[in-house]
């Protein structure tokens, strides 16, 4: 589960809807994405879609988009 998108959408006090309305998908597919259930590897786009949304550098979703990444891959192994 990427706790950071969740972490950062309570922070800012936004709902998945209005999230998803502003990044340009469905709230549905943005709860399946915080899920991660969608977007396993996600493209640079979009986490500079996130960064705008949530007003943080990219570099900060880059990271715990990495983090995501890392304990993606240690809990399979």
């Amino acid at each position: 589960m990427r706790e950071y998108l969740k972490r950062l959408r309570d922070e800012h006090h936004l709902t998945q809807l209005q999230i998803a309305n502003t990044v340009g998908m469905t709230q549905q597919y943005l709860q399946l994405i915080e899920a991660g259930k969608r977007q396993q590897d996600m493209p640079y786009s979009m986490m500079e879609r996130f960064s705008r949304v949530f007003n943080v550098p990219v570099q900060e979703i880059i990271d715990a988009e990495v983090a995501y990444a890392a304990s993606r891959r240690a809990s399979a192994s």
